[in-house]
């Protein structure tokens, strides 16, 4: 809600609606801020290069989430899947023959307006397709 200066994340998974507070929140196949890895890795990554009073560099920022490091196998979530699937799915950026990103989106957001570039992926690793949305916004006085 724009007006209000809020914003909500809502899932199927989750039992309620949840307000989102200001700062860089990670979002994975799990619910908002899920601590896993690669979640909180690039959560960081994206805080340093957010600059107080600069415009967001959208080339630095979608940049930050192609890091394909693969996580140490203590820190690995358990979701069921096994060890070795566990490994391939741990990194921000996935490749993989059989499953990997497809699409990396980057929202930012300010008081003048929205900006939306989303990087789709033909094959992993590899850049299909870039397309930028921005909306301009007045603030009601």
């Amino acid at each position: 809600d724009v007006a209000r200066r809020e914003l909500w994340w809502l899932s199927n998974r989750a039992q309620a609606a949840v307000a989102v507070t200001p700062g860089v929140h990670g979002l994975s196949n799990a619910l908002l801020d899920t601590p896993w890895p690669k979640v909180a890795h690039s959560t960081q990554r994206l805080a340093t290069l957010l600059r107080p009073h600069a415009a967001p560099d959208h080339a630095q920022l979608l940049d930050a989430m192609l890091d394909t490091r693969v996580a140490d196998d203590a820190a690995l979530p358990s979701t069921g899947v096994g060890i070795d699937t566990e490994r391939m799915l741990s990194p921000a950026f996935i490749r993989s023959p059989r499953y990997g990103t497809r699409c990396t989106t980057l929202v930012t957001a300010s008081d003048v307006g929205a900006q939306v570039t989303e990087q789709s992926h033909a094959h992993p690793g590899q850049a299909a397709q870039q397309r930028q949305f921005e909306w301009a916004w007045q603030r009601e006085r």
